[in-house]
């Protein structure tokens, strides 16, 4: 059997799948898709897999309440490790960006009162980890709405375990918080998760948490790039 690449564009369910690796099918990145509750009205246009970069979704907002098509680009390495928990970590960026344009004039505000965080001295925009609210609030969609069934073999270490320093909360743990961000972050229009219970991660000993590796924050543009990080400890694991 051929070694070469397979370059196949399908257009179905609104968006188009690009294959640049043989790894992984495109009916393969639909069902993770699905697993992860994807909706035609988030605007996905586009998913490409690749055998090596980042995982990344590029949203955007031209500040009138309408979201720019989105693209998530999905490394090979990863989807063959832990598919569940990359796809939904990066569609949860593509869903939280299209309601944050269309119905909160592109902010996050409301969504740091509702997750108890508003006004915290730690957050900082302009971090790769978890205390950059554009990367937390993708966190929170992939662990109440999305899929973490990757199997016992993948430790996932949420964004609670990795700042406990500053007493984050996991995010079913903030009263109000699930039913608030399902219903009234999307103003009537839950995700398909919502009606199943959240998963939850086994927890991490505080002390054990690794060390993230620091990674490169896209230019911003009128389409904004989110990169994904590394999860602590899996990148010298060989998961990332």
């Amino acid at each position: 059997m051929s070694l070469l690449l397979l370059l196949v564009s399908l257009v179905l369910a609104g968006y188009t799948v690009t294959l640049n690796t043989a790894a992984v099918t495109e009916a393969q990145v639909r069902g993770w898709l699905n697993d992860a509750g994807y909706e035609e009205l988030t605007g996905l246009a586009r998913v490409d897999v690749v055998d090596s970069g980042l995982n990344v979704a590029s949203t955007g907002c031209d500040g009138n309440s309408t979201p720019a098509a989105a693209v998530i680009q999905l490394t090979s390495p990863s989807l063959l490790s832990h598919p569940h928990i990359t796809v939904s970590h990066e569609y949860g960026h593509v869903w939280a960006d299209y309601h944050r344009c269309v119905y909160w004039q592109n902010s996050f505000d409301s969504y740091l009162v509702a997750r108890g965080i508003y006004g915290q001295p730690w957050i900082d925009y302009t971090t790769a980890g978890c205390r950059n609210p554009a990367e937390l609030i993708a966190h929170d969609y992939e662990q109440l709405f999305g899929n973490l069934n990757d199997g016992p073999a993948v430790i996932y270490v949420s964004c609670a375990q990795q700042e406990w320093q500053v007493g984050l909360k996991e995010p079913w743990n903030v009263p109000g918080f699930r039913d608030w961000f399902a219903l009234t972050w999307t103003q009537g229009h839950p995700p398909p998760g919502y009606s199943s219970t959240p998963a939850t991660p086994t927890p991490q000993p505080a002390t054990a948490t690794p060390t993230r590796t620091p990674v490169a924050t896209p230019t911003m543009g009128p389409v904004t790039p989110t990169t994904t990080k590394c999860p602590r400890g899996w990148q010298k694991q060989g998961r990332c």
